[in-house]
């Protein structure tokens, strides 16, 4: 969906993704450290990755954001708020990718996944996000425990993951 929420801390901020930014997403999560990760698994082509950005525009459940390091101002990743239910209080948290050449061990997914959950808070008044991830992804694994988030289930190679963010 289109939007215009922008966050930040010290080290990172979110902002709504560009279509410029969507293709170094694509590239990005196109690389072979990273396509491994993605459910799909497959390689994404400029033109498919165009469409879907089309279609995200136009879909009111959706939220994508990139993620740029605060004191660079460098694209570093992107991470997506979806299948939103307003009525439940609920999304899932997704779609994360941060960049492991620029940005490797400094906590960025984590301090990312934060920032989705105070827009989904307080933006949005959602009450709880939940993602689902691959069991061998430890990366994401880890980012989404230093956001507060814990298992609750893992079945078949995915990982279940909760938190409460309501009051």
């Amino acid at each position: 969906m289109k939007h215009t929420y922008c966050l930040e801390n010290e080290k990172i901020c979110i902002r709504p993704m560009s279509p410029e930014d969507s293709e170094k997403y694509r590239v990005l999560r196109n690389r072979k450290d990273n396509i491994g990760f993605f459910f799909s698994g497959t390689e994404i082509t400029s033109d498919q990755q165009a469409a879907w950005y089309t279609r995200y525009l136009a879909d009111e459940t959706q939220y994508m954001f990139s993620i740029y390091e605060t004191d660079s101002d460098q694209f570093i990743g992107g991470i997506g708020i979806y299948d939103i239910d307003e009525i439940k209080g609920q999304a899932e948290v997704g779609r994360i990718i941060v960049d492991k050449e620029l940005a490797a061990g400094k906590h960025y997914g984590a301090e990312a996944i934060k920032l989705i959950e105070k827009m989904a808070r307080d933006e949005i008044g959602l009450k709880i996000l939940y993602a689902n991830i691959y069991s061998d992804n430890i990366p994401s694994l880890k980012s989404f425990y230093g956001a507060g988030f814990v298992e609750i289930s893992e079945d078949q190679g995915i990982t279940k993951v909760i938190v409460e963010i309501g009051e």
